[in-house]
């Protein structure tokens, strides 16, 4: 139950940074690129080497 509900929270912020980087930029940078995975949007995480 706790991870299902920590995954639902946040899904309208996430679908709006999709849209926002879709329309304005080439590249959304997130920590958490599994976290948009399969939502067609290039992903740079800044904490990975």
């Amino acid at each position: 139950m706790g991870q299902a509900k920590r995954d639902s929270v946040g899904t309208g912020h996430v679908a709006l940074l999709v849209a926002t980087a879709k329309v304005h930029g080439p590249v959304l940078v997130t920590r958490n690129a599994a976290g948009v995975a399969g939502l067609d949007v290039d992903v740079q995480n800044p904490f990975e080497a």
